[in-house]
């Protein structure tokens, strides 16, 4: 079973194998997002730019408005006036 095949054919799947593959599909999300990022940095690095971290472990969050602000890019502009930043 595939993350692929879940989302493909849910109706094929039982609940179970079905939360099974949203999990999946969560942990296949940080995994492609943190490793885009450690190769963001680093080639910045290569290149003599020290990029800030934006990748606070987002899942690692207590609640939605702490995933939030871990996930977010509130403190890139630290002037902005949205309010989700807050």
């Amino acid at each position: 079973m595939t993350v692929d095949t879940v989302f493909g054919h849910p109706r094929d799947f039982a609940g179970l194998d079905v939360l099974a593959g949203v999990l999946l599909y969560s942990l296949q999300i940080y995994g492609d997002f943190a490793g885009y990022s450690n190769m963001a940095r680093g080639i910045g690095r290569l290149l003599g730019i020290d990029l800030i971290v934006n990748f606070r472990s987002p899942y690692l969050a207590a609640n939605i408005a702490d995933f939030w602000r871990r996930a977010s890019f509130c403190d890139v502009r630290p002037d902005s006036s949205n309010s989700y930043c807050s």
